[in-house]
């Protein structure tokens, strides 16, 4: 469990699995990504146990909690390369949470946690066209557009780029 003052990053439970399931159910959250996704009882559990308990090595799942312990989104990590050191990130913080600060905490959190502790290299996003606020966030801490990739709005942010959007600061140490 990381605090960062806002909000906590902590592993979910099973007990968060409705709270999860309504965060990409909500037409306003997941809109800018795509539309919202449904998942039976059964598809649930199977998320659950491939992206949690017991996960796989290649992601990492956090939920984004505030300060009155409600889930308020989520930060991720897939398809990590221990060879490279790369992942893609996923966040997204449910619309009624939006603008209070919880996307950049959680980001910069996670962020610190990947790039100190795991040693990553370069984390890469691919957000829909019309995500504008979603891109906001990713280059306020650093990210760069690559407009080679067509199609979305490829996102890369290397461990260099981080340091120099951090002022040079290395991660904070715990997270």
């Amino acid at each position: 469990m990381t605090d960062v003052g806002l909000v906590t990053l902590r592993r979910p439970t099973p007990d968060d699995l409705p709270a999860i399931r309504a965060l990409w159910g909500d037409e306003a959250t997941m809109a800018p990504l795509g539309g919202p996704v449904y998942l039976t009882d059964a598809q649930a559990q199977g998320w659950f146990a491939k992206m949690v308990e017991p996960g796989t090595p290649s992601s990492h799942y956090l939920v984004i909690v505030d300060r009155d312990g409600h889930v308020v989104g989520e930060v991720s990590f897939r398809d990590w390369s221990e060879t490279h050191g790369t992942a893609c990130l996923n966040i997204k913080v449910a619309a009624t949470s939006r603008g209070q600060g919880y996307g950049r905490a959680a980001l910069t959190a996670f962020l610190d946690a990947f790039f100190g502790e795991r040693g990553g290299r370069e984390m890469t996003d691919d957000l829909a066209l019309g995500n504008h606020a979603g891109r906001g966030l990713l280059e306020s801490v650093g990210f760069e557009h690559d407009p080679a990739i067509e199609g979305v709005q490829f996102m890369r942010l290397t461990a260099a780029g981080y340091a120099a959007a951090r002022g040079n600061r290395p991660p904070a140490p715990g997270t």
